[in-house]
Parts: C-alpha cells; structure tokens; sequence
C-alpha cells in the first residue's frame, strides 16, 4: 500500500497543480477569474440585460463607468452565463465580439481574443 502511495499520489498532486495554472494567451489565468465570453449585445439592445442575474452595472461607480455596456456570454462551472459589463471607453464592440471577461472582478476591462 505504501508503494502505491508513494507513485500515484504525486501524479494526482500533479493533476491537480496543472489544472491551477491554466491560463488563456498566458496573462489570463482562470484561477484569477478569466474567463471566454462572446459579446451577445451592446446597450440600446436591453432584452438581455434585464433579465441577467449578474449585473456589473450596479457594482461600478457611475464616474468611473463607462456610459455603454455589453451583455456577455460565458461559461460558468456548468452551464452558460450572462453577465453585463461596462465596455471600454474609445473602442468598437459589436455583437459576436470575442472577449476575456474577468467573472471576479466587475471592475476589471474586457480584453479582446482572437479566437
């Protein structure tokens, strides 16, 4: 038994320590909150934004905030979210925009992705 423990318990600790350090295009690290989303809408398209549980718009402070928002689609743990967030102030975002979304942090920007 004690042979068995000694080979698979660190494999698993590895497992489990590589699964830690994922990470999108190197800077985004899913334990920090990153996650993959698509732009599904941008203000002045409000049919999802009313009905989205998580609602950035309410924790941002109204200074710093940008005037528009983007309602955006992302996997959770099991199944798929929405969630609005202001958008950056002097870019161009459009429906099917893809994105890296910060599900931690309402305050943190949306970084485009390529694919």
């Amino acid at each position: 038994m004690k042979a068995f423990t000694r080979r698979v318990l660190p494999a698993m600790l590895s497992l489990v320590a590589g699964c830690a350090a994922v990470s999108f295009d190197g800077r985004y690290a899913v334990a920090d909150g990153w996650r993959k989303g698509r732009v599904q809408e941008t203000e002045g398209e409000s049919r999802l934004a009313a009905k989205v549980a998580d609602d950035c718009r309410k924790a941002t402070d109204r200074a710093e905030a940008s005037p528009i928002y983007a309602t955006i689609r992302f996997e959770g743990s099991d199944h798929f979210r929405l969630r609005t967030v202001p958008l950056p102030v002097g870019e161009d975002w459009k429906k099917g925009d893809l994105v890296y979304l910060n599900v931690l942090d309402c305050k943190a920007p949306l970084h485009r992705r390529a694919s």
